[in-house]
């Protein structure tokens, strides 16, 4: 995903308002369109970068005006070390169906709901 971006971003122009906050040109889409980017919070006027965690390539030339690393702005969900802390701890096996307790109680089925509206008819329209 990142790569894509990176290839887009060949397309933006960065204009720097501060050390954290760009007014970016894109011309990605045959028109130009301009976007705010705001490093310290990691956003941008498009959401991507909000939504997926992974900047945009708004984001990513207003990274390379900077000179930074682009894989440091990357949400920490995707990092391998996120992957191997939550893959840790070992995965507890389930015991089967035979082995689990048997349980007195009645199977009763859930109450019938009376849906809003008038009632259908009984009767179908192609019968005599």
């Amino acid at each position: 995903m990142l790569e894509v971006e990176k290839e887009k971003a060949a397309y933006c122009t960065p204009l720097p308002s501060s050390p954290i906050l760009y007014q970016v040109k894109d011309g990605n889409g045959g028109g130009i369109d301009e976007l705010k980017v705001n490093l310290a919070d990691r956003t941008c006027t498009c959401r991507k970068w909000d939504v997926t965690g992974v900047p945009c390539c708004h984001a990513i030339a207003a990274i390379f005006d900077i000179q930074a690393e682009e894989e440091d702005f990357v949400h920490e969900a995707y990092r391998k070390t996120t992957y191997l802390r939550a893959y840790n701890y070992p995965i507890v096996p389930c015991p089967g169906e035979r082995h689990c307790p048997k349980v007195d109680a009645p199977m009763i089925p859930p109450p019938i709901k009376v849906g809003p509206g008038r009632p259908r008819k009984k009767k179908e329209k192609g019968s005599t």
